[in-house]
């Protein structure tokens, strides 16, 4: 199995190293790269081509704008938005924007393989905290 770049972004340093070492351990991984914003992200994005970024919401220049322009110009680069927000209404736009995935940070270790290999298939990952989000009103 091919080994994956991965761009990770994220305003929070310290997550980022948290969040790096549990990618270290659970993917195969040949290089992760990091962004500390959305105009960062997409500059990174062009200039390495990730195969799987990783995508704050909440941070200067925000994630969901960075998500939508890094789908168009780079469609097939997948993006999981990494979040604390379980909220129906940002899965909704971060789905309409081009996020391959949905995932909580405080669930990530217990759900990162299976977001991983869910979007490496293809499929849509959300969060399981998330489970009813199409149901919710």
């Amino acid at each position: 199995m091919r080994k994956m770049k991965i761009l990770l972004v994220d305003d929070h340093a310290p997550f980022r190293e948290v969040f790096r070492k549990i990618l270290q351990t659970s993917v195969l991984v040949e290089e992760i790269l990091e962004a500390e914003n959305g105009d960062t992200a997409i500059v990174m994005t062009r200039d390495h081509q990730p195969d799987l970024i990783f995508m704050d919401l909440a941070m200067p220049k925000d994630g969901l704008s960075a998500t939508k322009t890094i789908h168009q110009g780079w469609p097939d680069i997948k993006i999981v938005i990494l979040t604390v927000h379980a909220k129906k209404s940002f899965v909704e736009k971060a789905i309409e924007f081009g996020a391959s995935g949905y995932l909580i940070k405080k669930s990530v270790k217990q759900e990162l393989i299976e977001a991983f290999n869910s979007i490496k298939k293809g499929e849509l990952y959300i969060s399981r905290e998330l489970n009813n989000w199409k149901e919710e009103g």
